[in-house]
């Protein structure tokens, strides 16, 4: 075979799945072998990946919406649990709260005052912090919590306690008097609320559904006035988790799936799936099932599953099964309420995050999994919950007199003036806003609004007090924002895999929207290899350079490595400065009659059988060592290098 002359080789667009798991010759054309810190924007194009803020950053004045400080009028250090529920209660008005949930407590946001009121304390009774979760289940103005430990709380949205360290949640009579003491898994559906995996005369029944009156959340002990009544399912089996699904409350079990239904005056159940000997694709996270309205998806023990009312059996969508290996391989399988996941339909992205082994069931990492075009990227960033949720800032009539009130009728009047009850109580603000407890601070983070990650520096040594009146007062948050990498890694689709390839250069096409600094630079590797390799360092997928670069100390253990045997031979390139390659303004270049003739593009010469890229978004500091960079907002359209075949 003699040498062929250089051809263009074009990947676009940049959509490809992230294979990590393929033999590297058999991986898909134009995939990915990694993606850090990446995404797919709005108009389907591979991007930088979004950061995120403190929750309502917005807010003035700024006071406790993120939750950076634990403490209240109760305890003004208390010791600092992660977030591990949150949830957006909303009452027959129509009016809405931000409730979150720890191991040991529950807090409601009230939005005008920037203030967290603890409604509950005293739970857990010392569980693993991040193994002890709340489930939720609502109907009218009445939510149930459970956490499989202490009794099944009830609230009443918009109720306050009496006083400090007061409690405004309570036991339920009925569920007391048929001695129902602990639920693992709560659930709203048709009206009433279901608690299942229940103790109850002090034995477990890990597979009894048990559901209240419709619309009457107190009402439990059955009756002929009431639907409140239970089901067994096989008693060898163990519910997980449920979600409502097109009309049907869907409940896993450790073996099955089963569709709850309206069946008359009561409820049906019909087994759906299952797999009793050997558990195959049944869900074993249950903090990881979540629901697109027509999906559900979840974590087994070996990939990820897609189920619906359609299917006979749940499915293992292919390109979500080719990059689950990065979760599998590092995910501690001990923390089985660790991994979390939730639905995020403004970017029709499923996210999940993850804890590995040595971390205190602490999550780590995080891979969001593309819908729309069916890829995956990981975020090197960890969250202990995520949520949806809508912001509502309008006050509550108590917060309204206190504000407004004063001990002088006159004063009260001059205060609202010419105020209409509109400017107190109109809202139409229904932007949904993606949430996630951050793993690192403990701190409530509002996701996809910003090119850095606010991260609250004193949340573990910060301490409130007291004003003149007695009422307490949050630290002030001390806010930092760190910079992250990005990286994008593959094989170039070049074929002919028994001859060697030369490659003469790398050229990309980015649309550089926002710098925010002047220090962030492309990084370029080009690798080489004789027989096909995995272009992800062994153990390390996130090291992009070698213990030589000039790193900041506290990065290079984690994004750096000298590469293993039986690996990749990477060649770094020059660094070339994220900018707009246009040296002049247009009207600078119609004065000089010349046009932009600029693109980003490296010159080399590598020849190998298997060729690879890796392309790296870096920042530099003053002292030239490699940092995180901040910014940095990007679109790559296409990747192109010049190839061509050797002689035979």
């Amino acid at each position: 075979m003699s040498t062929t002359p250089y051809k263009g080789i074009i990947l676009r667009p940049l959509l490809g799945p992230m294979d990590s798991r393929s033999n590297p010759e058999d991986a898909p054309a134009n995939s990915f072998r990694f993606k850090l810190n990446m995404m797919v924007d709005d108009n389907d194009k591979l991007a930088r990946g979004y950061g995120w803020e403190r929750l309502l950053a917005d807010a003035s004045p700024y006071v406790n919406q993120d939750a950076h400080d634990q403490g209240d009028c109760f305890d003004t250090q208390p010791p600092r649990e992660p977030i591990t529920m949150l949830y957006e209660a909303t009452n027959n008005l129509g009016i809405r709260r931000l409730i979150r949930g720890q191991s040991s407590s529950l807090a409601i946001l009230s939005e005008s005052t920037g203030n967290w009121t603890y409604i509950g304390r005293g739970f857990g009774g010392g569980t693993t912090a991040t193994q002890l979760r709340w489930s939720v289940g609502q109907a009218g103005n009445t939510i149930i919590f459970t956490n499989n430990r202490d009794k099944p709380q009830s609230y009443s949205i918009g109720t306050l306690p009496a006083g400090c360290g007061d409690s405004a949640v309570n036991e339920i009579a009925d569920l007391n008097t048929l001695d129902v003491t602990q639920a693992a898994v709560a659930a709203s559906f048709n009206g009433c609320i279901f608690l299942m995996n229940v103790v109850q005369d002090g034995t477990r029944y890990t597979s009894r559904v048990r559901w209240s009156g419709v619309n009457n959340p107190l009402t439990w002990v059955p009756s002929a006035a009431t639907v409140a009544n239970f089901q067994d399912l096989p008693y060898t089996e163990t519910i997980l988790a449920a979600r409502e699904l097109q009309g049907n409350l869907i409940i896993f079990t450790d073996k099955s799936i089963y569709r709850c239904f309206v069946n008359g005056a009561s409820f049906g159940f019909a087994r759906v799936y299952t797999e009793p000997t050997n558990r195959d694709k049944c869900l074993v996270y249950p903090q990881t099932l979540v629901s697109d309205g027509n999906n559900l998806y979840w974590l087994g023990r070996d990939a990820f599953y897609q189920w619906n009312v359609y299917l006979a059996e749940p499915q293992q969508p292919e390109w979500l099964w080719r990059s689950s290996n990065l979760v599998i391989n590092t995910l501690d399988t001990s923390c089985c309420s660790g991994p979390v996941g939730e639905y995020w339909p403004n970017l029709k992205t499923i996210l999940w995050s993850w804890p590995k082994s040595g971390e205190g069931c602490l999550n780590f990492r995080t891979i969001q999994a593309n819908l729309r075009v069916n890829t995956a990227d990981i975020i090197d960033h960890g969250f202990t919950v995520f949520a949806n949720y809508r912001s509502d800032r309008r006050q509550t009539l108590d917060e309204w007199l206190d504000e407004y009130c004063t001990d002088d009728f006159l004063g009260l009047c001059a205060n609202i003036g010419g105020k209409t009850i509109d400017d107190f109580c109109a809202e139409c603000n229904q932007q949904q806003l993606f949430i996630g407890a951050s793993s690192q601070d403990y701190s409530i983070k509002q996701l996809g609004t910003s090119y850095s990650r606010e991260r609250c520096e004193n949340a573990a040594t910060g301490e409130g007090s007291f004003d003149a009146q007695g009422n307490y007062v949050p630290f002030v948050g001390e806010y930092v924002n760190d910079g992250y990498f990005s990286i994008v890694r593959g094989m170039f689709p070049l074929g002919n895999m028994d001859y060697e390839k030369s490659i003469r250069q790398f050229l990309m096409e980015p649309t550089v929207q926002d710098l925010l600094g002047d220090s962030n630079y492309w990084r370029l590797r080009i690798g080489t290899s004789y027989q096909a390799r995995d272009a992800n360092p062994y153990l390390k997928p996130l090291a992009f350079g070698y213990e030589t670069d000039d790193f900041a100390p506290e990065w290079q253990a984690e994004f750096t490595t000298d590469g293993d045997s039986c690996e990749v031979l990477w060649h770094k390139m020059t660094d070339k400065e994220i900018r707009c390659p246009d040296d002049m303004t247009t009207a600078q270049y119609l004065t000089a009659n010349v046009r932009p003739v600029k693109s980003e593009n490296w010159m080399f010469n590598y020849c190998g059988r298997f060729l690879y890229f890796e392309l790296s978004v870096i920042g530099k500091n003053e002292l030239g060592e490699v940092i995180p960079p901040v910014g940095a907002v990007f679109t790559l359209s296409r990747f192109q290098v010049d190839a061509r075949v050797m002689a035979s």
